[in-house]
């Protein structure tokens, strides 16, 4: 307990750190990076590929947000990858595959972004059904894997910060769907949206379902994704089921609030994946089955949001979203097309620029991408 309480207090000086700086921040990364100015943080995007099993991964050029492969990528190893996961201190991306139920845990070399597997990777998978959703918790010391189809269930995964090494899980059984995951930035609570959103406790990592839960019951959201704002003020869901984009409350017990004023808000087109910029939170990115992203301005105390972005192509279903550590530069993971690069303009209204070089080529069937968010 003594150690989960002094990364609760880390926490909170950050964010009061990000309050006094401003969007230049990140909630995530720093604490693995050195010294230099700002041009010399080396940073890289990661995407899994389930047809060619390998992570392909690429330099992310931080003036003009190209990205460029980097030597040994792409990575092999997987074996029908399903989600993919980076731990906050950017050391270790994590990737569950649907074939033998194994868990792949890789390094991540931070000076060349080269990835090699943990010793005793691949781990086991327990639990059962498919593993449509992994997070890491805030402070790297937990993986939250959500089981679906054939089982409702969140394994939770005990994770040696300094080796990457994983240890077995909990099973913990969820009382209505648990599909996809959103992870609060406290790491106190955990939500996975499904029959409405249900909504767990973390204690010392293992998981205790809140009074109430699932809220919001009578919402079919089986196959919607979900994400916890920075502010940790506010619950993001991409509703599949009307093509809408939900803005919950969270109170400060954990509990799921009520929708904030103008919330839903149309989209559309049927939402894919579901994406908040890094610091303060002030872009909410989303992906649509007509092969969009779409970047709509939020506020990150109130929820309230602004008008959205004229809709950008993408590939073939955008599975995934990553951004870099400013929020300037967007990433989208395709199940065809590779991955689909985006400068984000400033203004009441936002714009999405294609990046120079994009698409940027990678195996089919993409299942998501991550990046770290070094800084010097």
């Amino acid at each position: 307990m003594y150690v989960r309480t002094k990364n609760l207090m880390a926490l909170a000086a950050s964010l009061a750190v990000i309050t006094l700086i401003g969007c230049g921040s990140s909630l995530g990364g720093g604490g693995n990076s050195g010294g230099g100015n700002p041009q010399t943080a080396k940073n890289f995007v990661y995407a899994a590929s389930s047809q060619a099993n390998n992570i392909s991964a690429w330099e992310l050029d931080g003036t003009s947000g190209r990205l460029t492969a980097i030597a040994g990528s792409p990575f092999p190893g997987l074996d029908a990858p399903m989600t993919i996961a980076i731990d906050p201190a950017f050391k270790h991306i994590a990737v569950t595959n649907l074939n033998f139920g194994k868990l792949n845990v890789f390094d991540v070399t931070k000076n060349t972004g080269s990835l090699s597997q943990v010793t005793g990777s691949p781990f086991t998978l327990l639990g059962g059904g498919y593993q449509l959703s992994s997070v890491f918790d805030p402070h790297g010391d937990y993986l939250y894997i959500g089981n679906s189809e054939y089982t409702n269930s969140i394994g939770v995964y005990p994770v040696n910060t300094a080796t990457g090494a994983v240890d077995t899980p909990e099973i913990v059984n969820g009382t209505g769907l648990i599909h996809y995951l959103a992870i609060h930035p406290s790491g106190e609570y955990l939500y996975s949206a499904g029959s409405g959103i249900a909504a767990f406790k973390i204690d010392v990592g293992g998981l205790l379902e809140l009074p109430g839960s699932p809220f919001f019951a009578s919402l079919y959201l089986g196959d919607s994704r979900s994400v916890v704002h920075n502010s940790g003020n506010m619950l993001l869901v991409a509703d599949r089921d009307s093509s809408q984009l939900r803005v919950m409350g969270l109170n400060g017990d954990g509990s799921v609030g009520t929708e904030v004023p103008g919330s839903p808000i149309a989209l559309g087109a049927v939402p894919l994946a579901i994406a908040v910029g890094p610091s303060l939170g002030t872009t909410v990115f989303v992906t649509t089955e007509s092969d969009t992203l779409i970047a709509i301005p939020i506020n990150p105390i109130s929820g309230l949001t602004g008008t959205p972005s004229a809709p950008v192509a993408t590939g073939h279903r955008g599975t995934g979203i990553a951004t870099d550590s400013s929020g300037t530069f967007v990433y989208v993971a395709c199940q065809t097309g590779g991955i689909h690069g985006f400068s984000l303009g400033s203004g009441v209204t936002p714009t999405l620029t294609p990046l120079p070089g994009s698409p940027y080529a990678a195996g089919a069937d993409l299942v998501g991408v991550v990046a770290t968010h070094f800084r010097p």
